[in-house]
């Protein structure tokens, strides 16, 4: 497969949820646009066998690298989704008798001030 150049690789904005990827194929990055986010995940180069008496090397991985998916960091893009929907549960706020009488009076309206006249 000959190189893909890509003349506008910036298909995103950078002030929202990505919605686009380029797609990779078995040889490598191709100029296809997806119309969903990329799953996270990474490279790991696996070094070419050593050719000894005629050894083939086998095919099908790309660059001789396996491609490994970040499974932390897609769970916590998921839980950022839901939070920029509004969809994760409120943590409950202390309800001011539980609190100690000194952090109470934070909480409390204070009074106006008295002009001077």
């Amino acid at each position: 497969m000959p190189d893909v150049v890509i003349e506008n690789p910036v298909i995103n904005s950078p002030y929202e949820e990505p919605r686009r990827h380029f797609v990779f194929a078995d040889d490598g990055i191709t100029d296809e646009i997806a119309q969903t986010r990329r799953l996270s995940s990474y490279f790991i180069p696996i070094p070419p066998p050593k050719k000894k008496g005629g050894q083939q090397v086998l095919s099908g991985d790309w660059l001789g690298e396996r491609m490994m998916s970040n499974d932390f960091i897609n769970r916590v893009r998921g839980g950022v989704g839901r939070w920029r929907q509004g969809d994760l549960p409120r943590r409950p706020q202390p309800h001011p008798q539980r609190l100690r009488p000194d952090a109470q009076q934070h909480l409390r309206p204070r009074p106006e001030p008295v002009g001077r006249g």
